[in-house]
């Protein structure tokens, strides 16, 4: 886990900041694929299958940041989405469904199966 943490990139400390919240999520959930894609889903259920007890949201957390809660801020203040409509649970929910489909089909996330999370799934859930 420590070779991956070291060899991976740094995520951008930028957070996408395009004036649409669609926009702005699809850029992180390609970031993240990429990031999934440069580990290989055989390397994270190997590390699930060694690591026990460690949860898999610490292991690929995709060094867990602010980045979505900024982003989803910033929609809130756009009016593009209702403030009450946002938990945690939902925050998290583009990141997690990209995670899960990477570790059921082994392959990248298609960006049609991206657009499908966000269109289909997130932005109905909080608009």
């Amino acid at each position: 886990m420590a070779a991956i943490q070291r060899i991976l990139p740094a995520p951008p400390n930028e957070v996408p900041n395009t004036g649409d919240l669609r926009s702005d999520v699809i850029i992180v959930l390609n970031r993240l694929n990429e990031m999934l894609r440069q580990i290989g889903p055989e390397t994270i259920n190997g590390l699930m299958s060694v690591l026990t007890g460690i949860p898999l949201s610490e292991l690929i957390s995709f060094r867990r940041t602010s980045t979505m809660q900024t982003i989803l801020n910033r929609a809130v203040e756009r009016g593009e989405v209702r403030r009450e409509k946002i938990t945690l649970r939902i925050s998290r929910l583009p990141v997690d469904l990209v995670r899960h489909e990477v570790l059921i089909t082994y392959e990248p996330v298609s960006q049609d199966t991206i657009a499908e999370i966000v269109d289909e799934i997130f932005l109905p859930l909080i608009r």
